[in-house]
Parts: C-alpha cells; structure tokens; sequence
C-alpha cells in the first residue's frame, strides 16, 4: 500500500504550525505527525510535494492516496443512511411510502 504526506489548514498544532498528515491509500482516515512544518502553509505544502516526491509519489497520485482514504468513510455513512432509511420503512411501512409518493407530486422530493 502507498502512503502519501498532506497538510490540511485546519489541522495545527497548538502553536498553530501545520502538522503533516500521512494517508494510506484505500484505508480510511489519516495518521498524524509529532512534527511540523511551520506557520506557511504555502510552505507546508511544498514540504509534503517534496517528501511525497523523494519517495516517489507525484502530487497526482498523492490526490488519489488521500481521495482513497476518504472513500471508505463515505461508503459507511451510505450504509449508515440506507440502514436508517431501511428502518424507517419497516416501522412507517406503506405510510412513509405514501408521504413520500404524496411528496414527490407536491414536488417537496
């Protein structure tokens, strides 16, 4: 499996430098640093463009290594909601079918 450097603005340290995120792909979420690469995130960026490139990763596959580590998470939160959805139906049964068809001609869906 390929891993990838990024920096996210929103993740800091409490000194508010930018702390290098490394994401594995096709696993969902991303590990933490114990350092950091300064206030710039300009900066901060081409630190984790250069250390993804001198272990042979180009910012395009670093794209897709850290879109990858988002997927799993979006695909649970699908099931989460088709699960709930599923629920709903099986407790609602014919009524929600109903509102929801009512809905749908209101143009409310």
């Amino acid at each position: 499996m390929r891993t990838a450097y990024f920096v996210s603005e929103s993740i800091t340290n409490d000194k508010g430098e930018f702390v290098p995120c490394i994401a594995t792909e096709n696993k969902s979420g991303y590990n933490l640093t114990d350092w950091s690469w300064g206030k710039d995130f300009g900066v901060a960026q081409q630190c984790a463009i250069d250390k993804n490139t001198r272990l042979g990763i180009t910012q395009e596959d670093a794209d897709r290594i850290v879109l990858s580590s988002m997927k799993p998470l979006i695909r649970q939160q699908s099931r989460r909601a088709a699960r709930q959805d599923f629920a709903e139906r099986a407790i609602y049964g014919d009524q929600q079918e109903e509102q929801d068809s009512f809905d749908r001609e209101a143009g409310n869906l």
